[in-house]
């Protein structure tokens, strides 16, 4: 960290499929959180 910002290491070149994967677990455990949320917004 130089003066309170982050440096990013520079991008991976992954595999599509590896790629794939990642995004697929991100979606379902961003969508089941949502869903959640909707549920307990739409009872109270």
């Amino acid at each position: 960290m130089i003066s309170g910002v982050l440096q990013l290491s520079r991008a991976k070149n992954l595999p599509w499929s590896e790629v794939k994967e990642m995004a697929k677990e991100d979606y379902e455990y961003w969508f089941g959180r949502s869903k959640s949320f909707l549920l307990i917004v739409n009872t109270h």
